[in-house]
C-alpha cells in the first residue's frame, strides 16, 4: 500500500490533482487511515525541502536525485525533476503548516478525515500552479 501511496503523492505533487484524488478515493473505499497518508506526505515534502536546498547549493537535478544520503529510488527520479521545477522552500513550508491543521482535523474529527484530505489535496494542488 504504501507504493500506491507514494504514486499519489507524487502525482499530486507534480500537479495531476485528477490522478492523486482519484487514488486518493481508492484509499477512502479500502479504510486506509489518513495518519498513514499524511506521514508519508510529510516525510515526501520534507525530503523534497532537502533537494531544493541541495539545489540553493548548486547541486544539479541529476547530482541531487543520485546522492545517497537523500535514498531517492530511482523510479522516482522523474517525479524529483518535475518537482524540482514546481516547489519552493517557502510553498513547502506552507503545505507543510496546512498539512499540520488537516491532521489536526482528521484525528478530532475522524468522519471527516476524507473530506480533510481533499482539502489538502487541493490546497497543495494550488501551490503547485502558482
Amino acid at each position: 500500500n504504501d507504493k500506491n501511496i507514494f504514486e499519489m503523492i507524487n502525482k499530486l505533487l507534480t500537479g495531476n490533482f485528477y490522478e492523486a484524488t482519484n487514488l486518493l478515493a481508492n484509499f477512502k473505499l479500502i479504510n486506509i487511515p489518513s495518519s498513514s497518508i499524511l506521514y508519508l506526505l510529510k516525510s515526501k515534502l520534507i525530503l523534497l525541502k532537502k533537494c531544493i536546498n541541495m539545489s540553493k547549493s548548486g547541486f544539479t537535478k541529476k547530482e541531487i536525485v543520485n546522492n545517497k544520503s537523500l535514498n531517492i529510488f530511482y523510479k522516482e527520479h522523474f517525479f524529483f525533476f518535475k518537482m524540482l521545477d514546481i516547489w519552493t522552500l517557502n510553498k513547502i513550508d506552507e503545505c507543510l503548516f496546512y498539512l499540520f491543521k488537516m491532521e489536526l482535523s482528521c484525528k478530532s474529527k475522524k468522519h471527516l478525515e476524507y473530506i480533510f484530505l481533499n482539502q489538502l489535496f487541493l490546497y497543495i494542488y494550488f501551490k503547485t500552479k502558482i
